[in-house]
């Protein structure tokens, strides 16, 4: 985008250098040749000597090579503003490119980040798995620990209070019938 536009820029300008300084000159040198073209029509339809005429035209080649030598140095000014209007747009164009690169460099610098970001939430998540699951191995060696040194939980010695309840409620029962066995024997 940037490229365009200093292509555009700078072929505005070359146009516009162009138009303006040769279009006044070129008309001016246009006028002084028809006076010029119209003189020397003049000259030759007059009877002039031959001296006369040779001064005209002495006077006619001087001027036209006055003319030649406006335009060459008109030229050469122009071929030095097309040089330096055409080594900015250079510059212009090597500054874009160059810009164009570092921000490609920083996409990919990006895309780079992301990536190794992306792999690093892969692996806390990992050691996250990891932490989990050994902090329920760790509950679970501590749960059979605590039940090796004899504890229990509350909902066991429920269950093992009812069963010493029942158990010893048969056991009344036996006792009794035993009595009432002996009593009878």
């Amino acid at each position: 985008m940037c490229a365009s536009l200093l292509l555009e820029h700078y072929n505005c300008i070359s146009s516009l250098s162009l138009s303006l300084s040769l279009s006044p000159r070129l008309d001016t040198l246009s006028e002084q040749r028809q006076h010029m073209q119209l003189g020397l029509k003049k000259s030759i339809k007059e009877t002039l000597s031959a001296e006369q005429r040779a001064q005209q035209l002495d006077d006619l080649l001087a001027q036209e090579e006055f003319n030649v030598s406006q335009l060459k140095r008109a030229l050469d000014q122009l071929g030095d503003k097309q040089f330096s209007s055409s080594q900015e747009a250079y510059e212009l164009k090597t500054k874009a490119k160059t810009m164009a690169a570092g921000l490609e460099g920083g996409k990919a610098a990006i895309r780079n980040l992301n990536s190794k970001q992306h792999k690093l939430d892969q692996e806390l998540l990992k050691q996250q798995q990891i932490l989990y699951i050994q902090d329920f191995q760790i509950q679970q060696l501590q749960h059979k620990l605590a039940r090796l040194e004899g504890e229990r939980s509350g909902e066991e010695l429920d269950r093992l209070k009812a069963q010493i309840a029942v158990r010893v409620g048969i056991c009344n029962i036996i006792v009794q019938r035993l009595c009432n066995y002996r009593v009878r024997i």
